[in-house]
């Protein structure tokens, strides 16, 4: 198994090391499996990050994907993929700090 350097949350500490094998034994260990529309936001989330420099809480995270992928999307969707704290373990599985505003 790959190691990688994460803070004491799990967040990796670098995202530009970042490697899809994270985000895999991060699911992993949350009961995730990863499917294609995973991958697509975890895309989107790390797309976001490069574009604006931080990680968007679960509000923010929303209107971006409502308005670049999916305009039906709603944060039980995301709670469904992603379980009780979505923005969160978004942020996780792509590699991104935590959103500040997300407790």
């Amino acid at each position: 198994m790959t190691t990688f350097q994460t803070d004491e949350n799990g967040y990796l500490i670098n995202a530009q090391t970042w490697q899809p094998l994270f985000a895999e034994q991060v699911a992993q260990t949350q009961g995730i499996v990863l499917t294609d529309k995973h991958w697509s936001i975890i895309a989107f989330a790390r797309e976001f990050y490069q574009a604006h420099g931080f990680s968007p809480a679960i509000k923010m995270l929303l209107l971006a994907l409502r308005k670049a992928q999916d305009p039906t999307i709603n944060s039980i969707v995301l709670q469904h993929l992603f379980a009780h704290k979505p923005a969160l373990m978004i942020s996780k599985l792509a590699g991104l700090p935590k959103p500040k505003d997300c407790v």
